[in-house]
């Protein structure tokens, strides 16, 4: 593991970014086109799909906020987040 993470730190923090966001969003959003995929195949009736992606988004969202596994990251993914939250006027 250390060899990977020496590798990864020697990267450029522009190639580290574009790969970090790209893994974020696709995590973010491939999911919900599968499971839409397999919702209209298999039960296209009944939206099972929208329940189903909304947990994974709740359990996504507190992944990247900084709560779960692995606890070691948690700091890390804590302070990289950037969205904050907005005061009640705005």
């Amino acid at each position: 593991m250390n060899a990977l993470l020496r590798s990864w730190e020697r990267l450029p923090v522009i190639v580290r970014a574009a790969v970090a966001g790209a893994v974020v969003v696709s995590a973010g959003t491939l999911p919900q086109s599968i499971l839409t995929r397999l919702n209209f195949q298999f039960a296209p009736g009944i939206p099972w799909s929208v329940p189903v992606m909304a947990l994974y988004l709740y359990v996504y969202w507190r992944l990247v906020s900084g709560r779960g596994w692995p606890r070691a990251a948690a700091d890390w993914r804590r302070s990289s987040l950037r969205a904050v939250p907005l005061p009640g006027h705005v």
